[in-house]
């Protein structure tokens, strides 16, 4: 089964960051998605999406922990959050991967197109954080 690691960043106004994949893209074209990819060989789910944060947007992350994990279409993805100490603005001039990138609410998720699987992460970590 393939293995996808996955970010959860969120600023300090409780917002997740999300990128808008362009109709290009091989997974999710046109949806708003978590940043994050697949797992290499010898690589663990954490040394991805470090990994992964590198290449897509220049930025070397700390401290991330895990949240949550899901099956579904033949992948198994893990997600980790984060706190982000960077803003939509700067983050946008080292954005790599995807034609535009966000931070959003709860309630903003009904008003954009998220790709299902991640949804459901982001979903998660909301209700989590609702009962603390």
């Amino acid at each position: 089964m393939k293995q996808v690691a996955l970010l959860i960043a969120v600023n300090t106004q409780g917002q997740v960051l999300l990128q808008h994949k362009d109709d290009g893209a091989p997974n999710f074209p046109n949806t708003w998605c978590m940043f994050g990819g697949a797992v290499e060989e010898g690589e663990t789910m954490l040394e991805a999406v470090q990994r992964e944060l590198v290449e897509e947007l220049e930025w070397e992350i700390e401290d991330p922990h895990y949240l949550t994990s899901n099956d579904s279409d033949g992948v198994h993805r893990e997600a980790f959050v984060v706190k982000a100490d960077r803003s939509a603005e700067e983050l946008r001039t080292t954005q790599h991967e995807g034609d535009d990138l966000g931070y959003f609410l709860e309630g903003d998720l009904a008003t954009i197109q998220v790709a299902p699987p991640h949804l459901v992460m982001i979903q998660e970590y909301f209700k989590q954080n609702r009962s603390h």
